[in-house]
């Protein structure tokens, strides 16, 4: 009986390492890159590089492009808006009226208080 539990953990340390060789060609089998060499990773650099200089000039560049089209634009608006203006002019002012003839009283009596005081 002892035989057979020694034959048992031989078999599972027999496939441990069946199924770790088998991982071990199956990740090999992976198809490598080629090594890059210094200049290539130079070349590389470089053109990323000068990618990013050529983004930030284009980005730049219609900044620049669009304020100038907002310049213009505005400055046209102005115009039109002051040759849309109305062409037709306030009326004058009108003039004063003549001086009435002086006012002649017809009375020219006493003056006497409206309410006369009773109490004196």
């Amino acid at each position: 009986m002892r035989s057979r539990k020694n034959n048992k953990v031989d078999y599972s340390i027999l496939y441990s390492i069946l199924i770790g060789v088998f991982v071990l060609i199956l990740c090999s089998c992976e198809e490598r890159k080629p090594a890059t060499t210094r200049a290539q990773l130079i070349e590389n650099k470089l053109q990323e590089r000068i990618a990013q200089l050529h983004r930030s000039k284009q980005k730049r560049c219609l900044e620049e492009a669009m304020q100038e089209a907002e310049q213009v634009v505005d400055s046209l608006i102005l115009e039109l808006a002051k040759s849309s203006k109305d062409s037709i002019s306030k009326p004058p002012k009108p003039t004063k009226p003549e001086r009435p003839d002086a006012f002649i009283l017809m009375d020219t009596g006493n003056v006497h208080p409206l309410i006369i005081d009773t109490l004196e």
